[in-house]
């Protein structure tokens, strides 16, 4: 955190680099995201599975309570963090800047990168049915006028 926040602050990034940076925690995290809920469901039913009918109901509703719970607290937690840090806004161009010249293509070393991201899906089931494809999109965004309050 106090790396990224040195980074962010003192060292003058482009939005390129800003990527490449991020590549391998976003990979990471597609990764925790692909193993970490098959991993709790599996766990749950065969320990629900090796009990009695009596205690697993009890278990059953201590769990259930427990993951609602928790996911509660971790949303409020996440709200409140993106709300306070609001991530993102201190990056000099919101919009990626594209050349006159590019029609939408992609780099090589882009396009290794997004064959990297789409070889660890977030949800396998999901990625069994979609397919992806990675494209260029250019935003004009309308600046206003501060003395005549026009768009230009």
């Amino acid at each position: 955190i106090v790396l990224g926040v040195v980074l962010k602050t003192f060292v003058p990034m482009s939005n390129l680099t800003i990527d490449y940076l991020g590549f391998p925690g976003e990979v990471f995290m597609r990764v925790l995201q692909m193993v970490t809920i098959p991993l709790m469901v599996t766990s749950v039913i065969t320990g629900v599975c090796s009990m009695s009918a009596g205690s697993s109901r009890k278990i059953s509703i201590r769990a259930a309570v427990y993951f609602i719970s928790t996911t509660l607290v971790a949303v409020t937690i996440g709200l409140i963090l993106v709300l306070l840090v609001k991530p993102g806004v201190g990056q000099n161009d919101p919009m990626r800047e594209l050349d006159e010249d590019d029609d939408g293509a992609l780099s090589t070393l882009e396009a290794l990168m997004d064959l990297f991201r789409n070889m660890v899906p977030i949800n396998l089931v999901q990625a069994t049915f979609l397919q992806y494809k990675t494209r260029k999109v250019r935003f004009e965004v309308a600046e206003t006028d501060e003395e005549t309050g026009q768009e230009t």
